[in-house]
């Protein structure tokens, strides 16, 4: 690695970050679409073996990925078009 990491793509820099997170291992994990710059066969990859160090501990992931989703166990979704003027929130386990 060069000096601040330069020469990584976007997406090693996420798994990079990502991994420093996981082997912190903390009680509760905040994510930001963990995965955005990775393509579709690495982002399946990452969320099932981010969801298996994870297991038992709380883990809160903002994706519109639907792979994330996937590994849920519980799924809350904000839709500032359901109610008008405001931040609409409806809750959910997925099926």
């Amino acid at each position: 690695l060069d000096e601040g990491g330069r020469a990584l793509s976007g997406g090693q820099r996420q798994r990079l970050v990502l991994a420093r997170a996981l082997l912190a291992a903390p009680d509760v994990l905040v994510l930001e679409d963990p995965t955005s710059s990775v393509d579709a066969h690495t982002e399946a990859r990452v969320v099932e073996r981010v969801a298996a160090a994870r297991a038992g501990r709380t883990t809160i992931v903002f994706s519109d990925s639907p792979l994330w989703r996937g590994v849920a166990d519980r799924e809350v979704r904000l839709d500032a078009d359901r109610i008008p003027g405001s931040l609409g929130c409806s809750a959910g386990v997925p099926s």
